[in-house]
């Protein structure tokens, strides 16, 4: 369904109401990757004693060093992780700890993207999130339906992306081979992260399931609009005939102003008012035609939903 499109939040030329929502998927999608990345690249710290040393471990092997190799790896293999550090100070480099931060915030962020561009969308009665039965959107006013999970999941992402400052900033704080101004912090900061993240989620998955489109109310914000969103098609096709854009610029420009100045739709007749006008009634009809005006939308999102279809696949295998 064809939907008018915002720059700016000003009315920009159409798009289509599947091709808005891929833009949350690809960022959700981008998420998974760095999601996959994470858990390929976990790495354990492995025995290596109190400064990374393994000094006791060698001591306990009577210096035997291959012994020490081998408990490092059979440790690994019983967790079922990989790879062990080379390196280590008294604990694994808190960079990882930023690492996993980074990804739960940048799923906060997606998250946060689609919630406020909900939040947006239900305010012009063009999506309304799902409303139980017996909801009450406000004690004041019942006939509100507040858009209460988008309101949620905004305040929660935030919350994620903002401690995920602590990442860097105790990363960098670690002294020499460790000191303990990182373990009160982390805490608190990454068993608070993946919980948030886990709800907002939870939530998120019940708002794009059971979310309800009004297609009245979006014709009818396509149909309002259409002085505005037919403008840049209009001087294109002037200018393809060889006319002066500058002056037909001008031209178009006082006719919308025209159509503004009374009922804000009837800019064909303003058009054909303008002496010389050089397109033909056919062409005009051609312009003006909504289904003409959102391009390549329907069939970005048709390919682009091909393509994860193959890499969600790809990655349930995995």
């Amino acid at each position: 369904v064809q939907v008018v499109g915002f720059t700016h939040y000003q009315v920009a030329q159409p798009t289509t109401l599947g091709k808005r929502l891929t833009m949350y998927v690809q960022d959700l999608m981008s998420d998974v990757h760095q999601l996959q990345d994470w858990f390929e690249t976990l790495t354990l710290r492995g025995v290596k004693g109190t400064t990374g040393t393994a000094a006791s471990f060698l001591d306990i092997f009577e210096q035997d060093q291959a012994k020490v190799f081998e408990l490092d790896n059979l440790l690994a293999q019983a967790l079922g992780i990989q790879h062990t550090y080379a390196i280590t100070g008294q604990t694994y480099p808190r960079k990882r700890d930023n690492f996993t931060l980074f990804v739960l915030s940048e799923i906060a962020m997606s998250a946060h993207k689609l919630a406020v561009d909900f939040r947006l969308m239900q305010h012009d009665q063009l999506v309304f999130e799902p409303f139980r039965q017996h909801q009450v959107g406000s004690s004041a006013m019942p006939y509100k339906r507040n858009p209460i999970l988008s309101e949620k999941i905004s305040g929660l992402a935030r919350k994620v992306m903002v401690d995920a400052l602590n990442g860097p900033l105790t990363a960098a704080n670690q002294w020499l081979e460790r000191s303990l101004d990182d373990s009160s912090n982390r805490r608190l900061v990454l068993s608070e992260a993946f919980l948030i993240v886990d709800e907002i989620l939870t939530s998120l998955l019940t708002l794009v399931d059971g979310f309800d489109v009004n297609y009245q109310q979006i014709e009818k914000q396509l149909h309002d609009n259409l002085p505005l969103v037919i403008s840049e098609p209009l001087l294109m096709a002037i200018s393809k005939k060889g006319h002066d854009r500058q002056v037909w610029h001008e031209e178009i420009r006082t006719a919308f102003l025209k159509t503004l100045e009374q009922d804000g739709s009837d800019i064909i007749s303003h058009l054909r008012a303008i002496e010389n006008f050089p397109l033909s009634e056919a062409e005009l009809k051609d312009i003006t035609d909504i289904k003409n005006l959102s391009g390549l939308a329907h069939e970005q999102t048709r390919r682009y939903i091909k393509q994860i279809k193959t890499q969600l696949k790809e990655i349930k295998n995995d």
